[in-house]
């Protein structure tokens, strides 16, 4: 199976074509480096990058990374930033892509079927956020691709009675570099190895791939941790805008703002908000909460990210957006007022933006009705193994649950769990077909032709 994906002549093809388009897109566009701070919060790995490269020795280069705090965001960027700048990164960004294709289409055709393979790639690198990430300073560019990979050697472990120990390290490997980048994945490599349990029990054999698959996964991350433990009161330390704590202060605050309320004075000076106070202020405002999640709900689900690649990166409609805090006016006026009143507002400031939100809204759901279809079918018909099926529902629910730990929910953390849409996607066509089929089947003869 493996040699079969290495040397299909489509995905060979297929991986030649979505390169060179990624390469003509970025000489395409005119002000890269401009388009490259897209990314969220570019402009925040961006500095600690430069402060990295500006310390005059070793010791102030590790000065600077401790009080940087966490460097996964941005660690894995610096060699490539720092020998070739943005072209550096978006070459680095599109091998991740192409890399996360190639392990996209070995699990359809390891689970699904070739053709589910291929679709499953195609539609996969047609999606706004496939186009996007690979060219903007976004942890996006590295996270997607390796989930893709872990879900891969994941796949391979609880396919196996006998989980092969190699299978084990190459996906706590890949785990390490994904938590280290982002906290959110932290509970994913615990996720497996419940699943491994599920699978496998207690042979000693499964146990040892468990415990090499939680050993190396955190390995990283609890390295950093003992490091900060070690060298406590040594080194400054900037406070962090990223955390637990400063997110649920981004959703306090526009619950406050939607509920007509005012946040405690030290809460709002600290801008952070501790997970008791939030539960408290929850508790006492119920219906600002619901609204801020329902918001985020909608445009988790459907938002395509038209307005991002093809509005603001690609410059084909002006949305009216001078600077980054005019993005988020769509979210407060959906917070405020609700989609169709977002939408109206959008029609009468951005028609054209509208018309293209509208066309790739219509797809989207099309593509999402037809995964729905394809999910059930590879979940319920009881073909796969048991923990196989829970491994490709829960990376989609995973990634939809966390999400909403973030004070504001965007369409770009949605692009994490796209990959297994598209593979339900891919699933979910014969589905389709034969579903028409039967209905052509009941027609009388007249008609069926």
């Amino acid at each position: 199976m493996t040699a079969r994906a290495a040397f299909d002549p489509f995905i060979r093809a297929f991986l030649s074509i979505v390169a060179a388009a990624h390469v003509a897109l970025v000489l395409f566009v005119p002000d890269m480096a401009e388009k490259f701070q897209l990314g969220d919060r570019a402009w925040d790995r961006s500095a600690k990058i430069d402060a990295l490269l500006r310390a005059p020795d070793f010791e102030a280069g590790i000065a600077a990374l401790f009080y940087n705090g966490a460097p996964g965001d941005y660690i894995f960027f610096l060699p490539a930033y720092a020998g070739f700048g943005p072209a550096g990164v978006i070459a680095q960004n599109i091998v991740l892509l192409l890399i996360g294709l190639w392990f996209l289409y070995r699990i359809g055709l390891a689970w699904l079927s070739p053709a589910a393979a291929r679709i499953a790639v195609i539609a996969y690198a047609l999606l706004p956020a496939t186009i996007f990430h690979p060219h903007v300073f976004a942890s996006e560019a590295i996270c997607n691709p390796l989930l893709i990979i872990a879900t891969w050697y994941a796949g391979r472990l609880l396919t196996s009675d006998r989980p092969a120990l190699r299978d084990a390290a190459l996906f706590g490997l890949v785990c390490a570099v994904l938590v280290f980048t982002r906290h959110i994945y932290l509970l994913f490599p615990a996720m497996v190895a419940g699943l491994m349990l599920v699978r496998q029990g207690f042979a000693r054999r499964s146990i040892a791939a468990l415990c090499m698959v939680l050993a190396l996964s955190f390995a990283m991350t609890g390295g950093w941790r003992a490091a900060n433990w070690a060298t406590e009161g040594r080194y400054e330390v900037a406070p962090s805008f990223h955390g637990l704590e400063s997110n649920l202060f981004l959703r306090a605050e526009r619950m406050a703002a939607t509920g007509g309320f005012a946040l405690v004075s030290e809460i709002s000076r600290r801008r952070a908000i501790s997970p008791a106070d939030f539960a408290e202020l929850a508790i006492g405002h119920p219906a600002p909460l619901l609204r801020t999640v329902v918001s985020d709900a909608v445009n988790l689900t459907g938002n395509t990210g038209v307005s991002m690649v093809y509005g603001r990166y690609l410059g084909l409609f002006d949305l009216g957006e001078k600077g980054d805090a005019d993005v988020f006016k769509w979210r407060d006026i959906r917070d405020r007022d609700g989609t169709i009143a977002m939408l109206a507002y959008m029609g009468r400031t951005a028609p054209l933006a509208l018309v293209f939100n509208a066309g790739f809204a219509l797809m989207w759901v099309a593509l999402l009705v037809v995964s729905l279809l394809g999910a059930f079918r590879f979940l319920f018909d009881g073909t796969s193994g048991i923990a196989l099926r829970l491994l490709f529902a829960g990376v989609p629910l995973y990634v939809f649950t966390f999400t909403f730990v973030s004070g504001s929910v965007r369409w770009d953390h949605r692009s994490p769990m796209e990959f297994v849409i598209c593979l339900f996607f891919a699933a979910g066509i014969p589905v389709l077909l034969s579903l028409f089929d039967k209905a052509d089947n009941r027609l009388p003869i007249s008609e069926a032709g």
